[in-house]
């Protein structure tokens, strides 16, 4: 699936290769492709489409090749290409890797995180603890030390690639520990939008996050990895038939196998041309692992690179060479869910402990799934100077029914609500009228009148109540309705039929239309001992 990162850049290289090769080739891609399986009968399918190249771009994809096995496209020209460090020692020789030396943009993305913390702590979310993670955390700490010896940069781990729900989880504890810049070795821009909504920063991975988020402004720089190059390079090869077996490409800056977009708004000019300095270093030839003169420690002083050694290609990919932390690193291991029960959360320490799991306070709601409260229905949210959660109650003549927003809204005309932290508002009842939004209460319709229905928003609604009739238009008064009264006395049954017809005659019935309702009906009405006639 095409998501911002990993594949959304892979997806970018596949129209770099285009862009390139023109007419060469032609591409067709598939996106919702998850898992090895998929990606096996995604090969199977394109192979039968005539595709000479096939790209995985997920690490799921890595034995997308096996979907050809025993098959007459086993053996065939089919090539692939697929995204990694290290290959599979099982695959065929039809396999090719790419990948980008992506901790060297993270070295400069190090460098602009220390220029711009003002708290010197700095996020860093990690899934697992592999040599590809750990190189491009201690690239990121050292282009942070650089330009910011006293900052740490706080590692947690989430244990997945697609720690969705985690992240934010993670996020939260470093905002409380003091965290103003966070960036991941994950997918997903919940972290990124969580830091956004505190008016902290972020940094995004492998394609620029600031083009998906809705402050941009605050991703102050994303770390790119460029597949098109890698992707052209094996194209090329299958064209002019010069594939060679078992290639790995893992290549840099000075390869366009990676770098840096374009920075924030926010970041000073001056900032901007140091790390730009730099980046031309890199350009250059500069290796970032390398021993020096004096040889690379980690952070317990055990020596990590002897001096005048710069690690190569395979040691880089190799935990035995690359399991070591640089200073400026403090790691905080694999973030553990307390899992607090009912209507609790979890709260931390601002040195990021576990101080235990807490009920929500008043006017506060645990959000279903996560741990987390936000008001609750009938309070507005809102975020102290201190970051800590404010619940407003709506006041009257306002409502909010779902948890967790900004503002209340204000009662419509024709409703009301009375009192603070409503929920919903309420229809004007029979005989009121609110023709006003943000009412606590509904105005009377005038005396003798009523409305034919609720949530009436004007005094044209209110009408004459039963046997009442407007009796001055000017004022809108009513005055109880006349009737004709007639005394007959019927002496025989013919004599009392022609007595009803006279009645009838002399009493017509009336119907009285106000305002477009039929307000009141005038009848006959009989009276005396003999009225039944």
């Amino acid at each position: 699936e095409q998501v911002p990162g990993w594949t959304e850049a892979s997806n970018y290289g596949r129209l770099t290769t285009e862009a390139a090769l023109g007419t060469s080739i032609q591409t067709v891609s598939k996106d919702q492709v998850r898992g090895q399986d998929a990606a096996m009968a995604t090969a199977l399918e394109f192979a039968q489409d005539g595709c000479k190249v096939i790209i995985g771009a997920h690490i799921t994809h890595r034995k997308a090749y096996l979907g050809l096995n025993n098959t007459e496209y086993w053996n065939s020209d089919i090539k692939f290409v697929l995204g990694g460090e290290k290959n599979d020692p099982l695959a065929p020789p039809n396999v090719g890797l790419c990948f980008p030396k992506l901790f060297e943009a993270r070295y400069l993305a190090g460098m602009v995180a220390g220029y711009m913390t003002e708290t010197n702590v700095i996020g860093y979310v990690v899934s697992i603890r592999i040599p590809q993670t750990i190189r491009q955390i201690n690239a990121f700490a050292m282009g942070v030390r650089l330009v910011n010896p006293t900052a740490t940069v706080v590692m947690f781990m989430t244990g997945d690639f697609n720690s969705f729900d985690e992240d934010p989880k993670v996020g939260r504890i470093l905002l409380r520990m003091g965290a103003d810049i966070v960036t991941q070795h994950t997918n997903g821009l919940g972290l990124q939008a969580l830091f956004h909504e505190n008016g902290k920063f972020s940094m995004g991975i492998w394609s620029n996050y600031a083009a998906n988020l809705a402050r941009g402004d605050m991703v102050l720089v994303s770390t790119l990895n460029e597949w098109g190059n890698c992707y052209t390079s094996y194209v090329q090869q299958v064209i002019f038939d010069e594939w060679q077996p078992d290639q790995v490409f893992f290549k840099g800056l000075a390869d366009g196998y990676t770098d840096i977009s374009s920075f924030s708004v926010r970041v000073p000019l001056r900032f901007q041309a140091n790390v730009l300095r730099k980046r031309q270093e890199f350009l250059d030839g500069l290796q970032l692992f390398c021993g020096g003169e004096k040889g690379m420690y980690d952070q317990d002083g055990n020596l990590a690179i002897a001096a005048g050694k710069c690690l190569t290609n395979e040691e880089l990919e190799l935990r035995s060479h690359m399991d070591f932390l640089v200073t400026g690193i403090d790691n905080r291991g694999l973030y553990e869910d307390p899992q607090c029960q009912n209507d609790t959360i979890s709260q931390y320490h601002t040195n990021g402990t576990l101080l235990g799991c807490f009920p929500c306070g008043e006017g506060m709601v645990k959000v279903e799934g996560d741990d987390i409260c936000m008001c609750s229905p009938g309070y507005a949210q809102s975020t102290s100077a201190g970051g800590s959660l404010v619940c407003t109650p709506c006041q009257a003549g306002f409502a909010q029914a779902q948890p967790g927003q900004a503002t209340c809204e204000p009662c419509g005309i024709g409703y009301f609500s009375e009192g603070e932290a409503a929920t919903e508002c309420t229809a004007c009842p029979l005989a009121t009228y609110n023709p006003r939004e943000g009412q606590s209460s509904c105005m009377a319709c005038p005396q003798n009148q009523t409305t034919s229905f609720r949530a009436a928003d004007k005094l044209e609604h209110c009408v004459c109540v039963r046997d009442f009739i407007i009796s001055d238009p000017a004022n809108d008064s009513c005055s109880a309705c006349p009737y004709v009264e007639t005394k007959l006395t019927a002496v025989s049954p013919e004599a009392a039929a022609g007595a009803a017809a006279e009645c009838s005659r002399l009493s017509n019935c009336a119907e009285v239309t106000q305002r477009g309702v039929v307000s009141l009906r005038l009848t006959r009405r009989l009276v005396g001992p003999r009225a039944a006639a």
